[in-house]
C-alpha cells in the first residue's frame, strides 16, 4: 500500500511521465483536466490506458482490464512499469519507494538528487566511475 498520497501521487506521475502526461496529476490529486479525460479525451488509446492505470492506482475508478487494456496496447516498457508498481503497492510503502527511485531517476521526479543515486541511475553511474579508474 501507499503511505501517503504524496507518495501515491508521486508513483502515478512518475507513471504518467513517461507519456508526458504527468501534468494530468499534481503532488495531492488529480488535476480537472485528468478527471475530465477519464471520461473521455482526445488522447491516443495507450495515453487513455495509462491515464486509466493511474486513476486505478488513485481510487480504482479507472476500470483497467488486463486482456482488453493492457497486453497488446502498451508497449513492454510502460506495461513493465504498470505491472511493477502493481507489485510494489502490493508488497508494501517501502517497495513503492524503492519503485519511485528506480523509476523516478529517469522522469525527473525523484524527490531529491540523492533519489538519483538510487536504483538505475546510481548503478550506471558506478559503472562509468569504475571504467574511467
Amino acid at each position: 500500500m501507499f503511505r501517503s498520497t504524496k507518495q501515491q501521487c508521486q508513483a502515478i506521475r512518475i507513471l504518467l511521465r513517461s507519456l508526458r502526461l504527468d501534468h494530468l496529476w499534481t503532488e495531492t490529486e488529480p488535476t480537472k483536466q485528468a478527471v475530465n479525460y477519464l471520461a473521455g479525451s482526445p488522447m491516443s488509446h495507450g495515453e487513455e490506458v495509462l491515464l486509466r492505470c493511474a486513476f486505478d492506482f488513485w481510487n480504482g475508478e479507472g476500470r483497467v482490464e488486463l486482456g482488453r487494456d493492457l497486453l497488446g496496447v502498451l508497449d513492454n516498457m510502460r506495461l513493465e512499469r504498470v505491472l511493477t508498481l502493481a507489485l510494489a503497492v502490493n508488497a508494501s510503502a517501502e517497495a513503492v519507494d524503492k519503485w519511485i527511485s528506480s523509476n523516478g531517476a529517469f522522469s525527473g521526479l525523484a524527490d531529491d538528487l540523492a533519489d538519483l543515486d538510487k536504483g538505475i541511475w546510481g548503478e550506471y553511474k558506478h559503472i562509468k566511475e569504475r571504467r574511467r579508474s
